[in-house]
């Protein structure tokens, strides 16, 4: 189970949000209605390329599965992709969080390809 913190955060949100701690460290801001429910889940902290993001793996049938936390708080659908509209990959509310398409999601990051 991860670490859960509540309180106000410095992260600009129109929902009160909380903070889950990710083992390998930072600091994840999620909306306060959605904390209990993603503490329950053993979060791990992935250092992109970028970003850092939290993920958590689990098993079906003897497989292993990864999902990374912004894909499951927006249920992104396999040919999507989600967006953190202030590009900060442990800012995890759902109003910077956005479903696109693979080109738009390029397209929001500036990338023409």
């Amino acid at each position: 189970m991860s670490k859960l913190l509540v309180k106000k955060t410095p992260v600009l949100t129109a929902q009160p949000s909380a903070r889950i701690f990710p083992i390998g460290g930072g600091a994840c801001y999620v909306d306060e209605k959605d904390a209990f429910w993603l503490s329950h889940f053993r979060w791990r902290l992935y250092h992109g390329k970028y970003k850092k993001y939290a993920y958590r793996r689990f098993t079906i049938d003897g497989k292993t599965h990864t999902i990374k936390m912004h894909r499951e708080l927006m249920n992104c659908p396999k040919d999507m992709e989600t967006h953190h509209k202030d590009l900060n990959g442990l800012n995890n509310c759902k109003d910077n969080l956005v479903n696109l398409t693979p080109i738009d999601h390029r397209l929001a990051h500036g990338k023409s390809r």
